[in-house]
């Protein structure tokens, strides 16, 4: 079972040629959590870079890397930088 509430309430696989909104906020999680200052606007268009983010995303956290930000990527990206505001799950203590 997957407890998640999506940062954008329009969660679809992004990928190279997408474009929009949800792209915009895909590449600005990934340049946070990358620590990359990004010059100018952030485009909406997923192009090969944003593909490279999304490739070394994967790879760090263990999942099949295929360059495609589905609902488990997005889900892991938005539990690493949750939005303000957003519940946690926590384990308790003993």
């Amino acid at each position: 079972m997957l407890l998640w509430k999506p940062q954008h309430p329009e969660v679809r696989n992004l990928a190279r040629g997408s474009r929009g909104e949800p792209v915009r906020a895909l590449r600005q999680h990934l340049n946070q959590w990358a620590g990359l200052i990004p010059e100018g606007k952030t485009s909406d268009v997923f192009d090969e870079s944003l593909e490279t983010l999304v490739l070394q995303f994967q790879r760090r956290n263990g999942i099949t890397a295929d360059g495609i930000a589905g609902v488990q990527t997005q889900a892991l990206l938005d539990a690493a930088q949750p939005a303000p505001n957003t519940p946690q799950l926590l384990a308790s203590s003993p």
